[in-house]
């Protein structure tokens, strides 16, 4: 466990063209490397596929008499060409050249490793994408000043503060007294069925008597005595 985790800080450590030979690494390589650091696992199992498909491998025509050995560069959206980097050695330089072909051109095994770049390459960047913002998140949790001070976090500033001394509003006394008279006045209510009481506020309840209707409807009178 430990020689594969030496291993794999020597390879971290290495430049880009030590890893991928004395030409400068394309474009997917250095996606491979970005990916490859990152402390996500998944993010990193997906890293390693992707270098299986784009690193400097075999690739064959569709009538397999020729080969070629070059790495992934890019390919059309609409997977009708993919572009290539093809890597000769003469002694110790390397020669390269970009190549296009079309895709049909290829054998099957190729057109299947074209086809799954163009599908795991989405997939790269989306788990590189959460892994950092994941990364971020913790890293905004752990240094939020309320937290390292030990205090709670507050859900919502509250929308009015009390300034600390301030008394609480009152009325005056002499305000209370003029105007309760106005506020307990209660109105008589005239009920010509029998008798009605309404207050005094200086006097207790009064009862009045009223005269009962008189037996002829006739004979009712609207007014008060």
């Amino acid at each position: 466990m430990r020689a594969h985790a030496t291993v794999v800080i020597l390879l971290l450590a290495l430049p880009s063209a030590s890893l991928f030979g004395a030409e400068e690494a394309t474009d997917a390589e250095r996606l491979y490397l970005e990916a490859r650091r990152s402390d996500d696992q998944l993010t990193q199992l997906l890293a390693e596929r992707w270098y299986g498909l784009v690193k400097l491998q075999e690739w064959t025509d569709a009538t397999g008499k020729f080969h070629t050995t070059a790495k992934y560069l890019e390919h059309d959206p609409e997977m009708k060409w993919v572009k290539l980097l093809v890597v000769k050695e003469s002694g110790e330089v390397h020669v390269t050249k970009e190549m296009t072909i079309p895709l049909d051109k290829l054998d099957k095994r190729c057109q299947s490793r074209v086809r799954q770049i163009d599908h795991l390459k989405a997939k790269v960047q989306e788990a590189m994408a959460a892994a950092t913002d994941a990364a971020a998140d913790a890293a905004g949790d752990e240094h939020s000043p309320a937290m390292e001070r030990g205090q709670d976090v507050p859900t919502q500033e509250p929308l009015a503060k009390k300034e600390e001394g301030a008394a609480e509003p009152t009325v005056p006394a002499e305000s209370m007294a003029a105007v309760a008279p106005q506020a307990l006045t209660i109105l008589p209510v005239v009920v010509p069925f029998g008798p009605i009481m309404y207050p005094n506020l200086h006097q207790p309840w009064t009862v009045i008597a009223l005269p009962l209707p008189a037996a002829n409807p006739a004979e009712r009178s609207t007014e008060l005595p």
